[in-house]
């Protein structure tokens, strides 16, 4: 049996859990969707939702107690996968994960024998899929075959068109991986040379962007990490967390060490990509990397809604204050609507976009039923869009901030661009006197969702979209966008632009028409139509 366990934790809980020595096994990471070996609870719980009390107590004796929900299923007996190359030969020893699409956890398959590669035959007979979720799969060989997600029979190392798989409707499922790849190998380790044990590594191609495409890999018990890739240059990451494998949870690693970008190897990770250093790999060789993660601090909290409901996958911005050339830090909220990331010490704005990223189509979307974000500005969760307005957060090394933001209640501007060619453009939004301007990104559809509070509201739509494969803005084809009139066309002016009246819970259709044309070289006018 597979079991997932989603708590409701207090501000008070947080900090406790926060506070845990890296000893103290924890069985949910604020909030996270946990699985356990089914040896551990069959003979005490029934196959469905349990009420669920547990309890642990840090290195200064403080207990802290949650109550839970405890799900326990079935496991999906009906679901073979199997791995070959691209000529259709069974590959062995393939380390296959499941990312749940629902809750985004990660859940490294076995077969019923505890096994977790894929046999001589190429196969692997997952015992623990819930028949209930959906899961994205990824595929680890540990040679020269690319690394990747499952899309339409192919192992990519893309998001792009990867393709779900639910348990209980599918048969045998057949994943080809491309050969000719070369390795990165190495190993992450903290500020005194010691390993860090189980660390998440992220692997991007050139050129990077933090919406592309990242290779994700975990090292093992003894820091030591590997991935295959095709060949090409890259940036590697140290996302600063760990996915410990008896949990299968992503927290953020003990002693607060801070992740980065690889520089050199034996030297300190950088938090800013400008100062990374380039990997570039061949076929059939491997590249050492070699990173050192130093101390920093943790800022964790909570988003909900004025309603009081979690807002669920929603992306939290963390940007540094008052560091010149600074690119900002995100987040992610889990199923509880709780965020968590360590960072390099310093000052810090903390904002909820109120927007969620689909990692799958790449397109960004308000948060369903309208619901407005903004930056922290007070210490009960008022946000406000008013940078001045903004709560400037101190962290110092090996300190937390633990903070509740609420998101209040707007409305909706939805519809569809077209023509086809606009698919994933980029559309801003801003209110009635120019101060706060949304930002989302269109699906492969044109289709797009854009949250805004009650008043007037304009929309522009760029010239560029975002590339699925590597998360770069990239040129339109043949069209050009523009401010939006009330017929849904997009004009150059800002002057024929439709004011929309907006109203609290309120939902608008505006699809939206771009006209024929050719957009300024981005090299030589940046930013033309971004207001």
């Amino acid at each position: 049996a597979g079991v997932g366990i989603s708590p409701q934790i207090s501000a008070t809980g947080w900090a406790a859990i926060a506070n845990w020595a890296s000893g103290t096994r924890v069985i949910d990471d604020l909030g996270g969707v946990t699985t356990l070996p089914a040896a551990r609870l069959a003979a005490s719980y029934p196959i469905g939702d349990t009420p669920f009390r547990w309890s642990a107590t840090d290195g200064a004796g403080q207990t802290t107690t949650v109550q839970s929900t405890l799900h326990v299923y079935a496991p999906a007996t009906n679901v073979t996968l199997k791995v070959t190359d691209t000529a259709g030969n069974p590959l062995p020893n393939v380390r296959i994960a499941a990312l749940a699409r629902s809750s985004y956890a990660v859940v490294s398959l076995v077969d019923q024998n505890g096994n977790n590669r894929t046999d001589a035959a190429g196969q692997l007979l997952p015992a623990a899929l819930d028949p209930g979720e959906s899961y994205l799969l990824s595929f680890v060989s540990g040679d020269r075959y690319a690394d990747g997600l499952l899309a339409g029979g192919n192992v990519v190392s893309s998001y792009q068109g990867a393709q779900a798989v639910t348990p209980a409707s599918n048969g045998v499922v057949t994943a080809a991986m491309e050969g000719g790849a070369g390795r990165i190998a190495g190993q992450v380790v903290d500020g005194g040379g010691a390993a860090i044990p189980y660390a998440r590594v992220d692997v991007a191609p050139l050129p990077y962007s933090e919406l592309g495409a990242h290779l994700v890999t975990v090292a093992d018990s003894q820091g030591d990490f590997s991935a295959s890739v095709p060949p090409g240059d890259y940036y590697v990451m140290a996302a600063g967390s760990t996915i410990d494998p008896a949990i299968a949870a992503e927290q953020p690693l003990a002693s607060m060490l801070a992740g980065g970008f690889y520089t050199a190897d034996y030297a300190p990770v950088s938090p800013y990509s400008s100062a990374a250093g380039r990997v570039t790999v061949t076929a059939g060789t491997t590249r050492a990397v070699y990173m050192q993660l130093a101390t920093g601090g943790l800022i964790a909290g909570r988003v909900t809604t004025t309603a009081g409901t979690p807002a669920v996958n929603m992306r939290v911005n963390l940007e540094p204050y008052g560091v010149a050339g600074a690119h900002r830090f995100t987040a992610v909220t889990d199923l509880n609507g709780v965020f968590q990331r360590n960072l390099p010490p310093g000052e810090y704005r903390i904002a909820a976009t109120g927007v969620v990223f689909d990692p799958v189509s790449h397109s960004e979307q308000g948060i369903a039923g309208g619901w407005v974000g903004g930056y922290l500005s007070d210490g009960s969760g008022t946000l406000s869009w008013n940078t001045s307005a903004a709560l400037i957060h101190p962290l110092a090394a090996g300190g937390q901030r633990v903070v509740t933001l609420t998101l209040t209640p707007g409305g909706t501007i939805r519809g569809q661009v077209t023509p086809a060619v606009a698919a994933r453009v980029r559309i801003f939004a801003r209110d009635g006197a120019g101060t706060i301007t949304q930002r989302v990104f269109a699906d492969a559809a044109g289709n797009y969702a854009i949250n805004m509070p009650a008043g007037t509201v304009r929309l522009v739509v760029d010239s560029y979209a975002m590339d699925a494969r590597t998360g770069q803005l990239t040129p339109l084809i043949g069209v050009v966008g523009g401010w939006v009139d009330a017929n849904g066309i997009a004009q150059p002016l800002q002057a024929g632009a439709q004011a929309i009246a907006l109203s609290a819970g309120q939902t608008v259709t505006r699809n939206i028409q771009l006209n024929a044309g050719t957009p300024f070289d981005a090299a030589a006018v940046v930013g033309a139509y971004i207001p």
